[in-house]
């Protein structure tokens, strides 16, 4: 491959070698790149690429190897290349992962919910496309502005279902969510339960009893007749501590 190129198209079909490098001034590798180079496996693959395509080891014994995939998902380096489609259930990517590439767990028809680390910076065309049973996607970032996500990257469409299927966010991070131009798509955005964090929803009403029992002083007093000032009914205060 000649220097300076920054997309690699095709490695010639059964090539001989067991290993290739990659050039350091590539960014994309495209679709079926070394499909059926039958004995590569070793690749190095630079930092510098952002983009992988779709099937692009496809019947290499890099593909093959077992020691690249975690329960039934390939990954190249800090690449999600693919996963099976029989994967069911929940599914964690993998912490350190930086791409979810093109069409990874395309018709995963089984997965019911995948959490996505703040490591991801892109999810790439077609990543989720066809997950019909995905119910839940729980997102860790807390600052949206450098991820890169292509607007089918739920599939065409968004075949995620966007009305059932909730996406789970940190704390404070509902409004960035809510107007970003894909997972703003989504109906359901609910904050991710946190240990130590109470969340009370919107709209939310207290009906107060009748009578309350409270220690006797002015000071806590005052805000029950702040209270009262809000309301229909009013509230009288009676009892105070005139030492307090």
């Amino acid at each position: 491959m000649p220097k300076g190129k920054t997309t690699l198209i095709r490695c010639p079909e059964g090539i001989t070698s067991t290993s290739y490098e990659i050039l350091d001034s590539v960014t994309r590798i495209d679709d079926y790149a070394f499909c059926r180079c039958y004995g590569l496996a070793n690749i190095d693959i630079p930092d510098s690429v952002v983009s992988i395509g779709i099937d692009v080891f496809y019947s290499t014994d890099y593909s093959r190897e077992e020691g690249y995939r975690d329960n039934g998902v390939h990954y190249i380096g800090n690449f999600l290349i693919e996963a099976e489609e029989s994967i069911t259930g929940l599914y964690n990517i993998k912490e350190g992962t930086t791409v979810i590439a093109d069409e990874a767990f395309y018709y995963c028809r089984s997965l019911t919910s995948v959490t996505i680390p703040d490591s991801v910076t892109t999810i790439k065309s077609g990543a989720f496309k066809d997950c019909f049973a995905l119910k839940s996607i729980h997102l860790h970032w807390t600052d949206l502005h450098n991820i890169q996500v292509d607007e089918d990257a739920f599939g065409h469409d968004m075949k995620v279902n966007t009305e059932e299927c909730t996406l789970y966010i940190p704390s404070g991070t509902r409004w960035e969510y809510r107007h970003h131009p894909i997972f703003g798509k989504f109906k359901n955005i609910e904050i991710e339960e946190q240990e130590n964090l109470y969340i009370i929803k919107g709209n939310q009403k207290f009906v107060s009893p009748e009578e309350i029992t409270v220690q006797g002083d002015w000071s806590n007093a005052s805000f029950f007749l702040c209270a009262g000032a809000l309301c229909e009914k009013g509230v009288t205060v009676t009892d105070l501590d005139i030492n307090s």
